[in-house]
């Protein structure tokens, strides 16, 4: 459970430093994802990330990352295109994707506190 968290973190800084460049403004997408629904995305998403990071050499990733990101996109009813060109609009704002990466953290925080401990 520490690798998750420590790869999630990780993960978040990452996604954060790349929003600290400047960039035009940038038009919202006429099928924009509202925050809500992509803080729980991004959130599921490093989660994602996390769990085929860790997984045993024996697993095909490749396979394994797509069949993730499948289950997601279809969990939230939402087309890749949709999706990238909503967390394009998010990075463009580097206080509002700080935000949502925050409010992330938060969900992924309370899910790990759900789980039994071992």
């Amino acid at each position: 459970m520490k690798k998750i968290a420590w790869f999630g973190f990780v993960l978040l800084l990452l996604l954060a430093s790349v929003s600290c460049t400047k960039k035009p403004a940038v038009t919202p997408p006429a099928d924009l994802i509202g925050e809500d629904t992509i803080v729980q995305m991004v959130a599921e998403q490093l989660i994602l990330e996390s769990t085929v990071f860790n997984a045993p050499p024996i697993y095909d990733k490749d396979g394994l990352t797509r069949a993730l990101y499948s289950q997601l996109f279809e969990k939230y009813n939402v087309s890749v295109p949709r999706y990238r060109s909503s967390l394009s609009y998010y990075l463009s704002d580097k206080e509002r994707m700080n935000d949502i990466l925050t409010q992330a953290k938060v969900l992924i925080d309370k899910k790990k506190d759900s789980l039994p401990i071992q």
